[in-house]
């Protein structure tokens, strides 16, 4: 179950230990979800998000708001990450 891995360019900002990564798929923003931003700044990794789907989303800081963006996962067998569940428990959804 290997993240996505999505990155952008920074610039020259900044962004504090509290920075994050927010994704929602539904328009009403009912299934947002928040990622922590790597060390670099300029990226993040996303774990368990469904396939074939776009995706808006939108680095927080603070009270800024970057502008949103938007990726497509790929159609892909969709594995999920379960706490120390062993590979031998392996669920396939489609």
């Amino acid at each position: 179950c290997k993240p996505i891995e999505l990155k952008w360019d920074k610039g020259e900002k900044t962004f504090s230990e509290n920075a994050r990564l927010v994704a929602w798929s539904e328009a009403d923003k009912s299934d947002k979800r928040e990622f922590k931003l790597e060390a670099d700044g300029n990226s993040a990794k996303m774990a368990n998000l469904f396939r074939n789907t776009e995706y808006c989303y939108q680095i927080i800081d603070g009270d800024q708001a970057s502008q949103m963006g938007k990726f497509v996962t790929a159609d892909y067998t969709r594995m999920i990450t379960m706490g120390n569940i062993s590979d031998t428990y392996r669920i396939k959804f489609s």
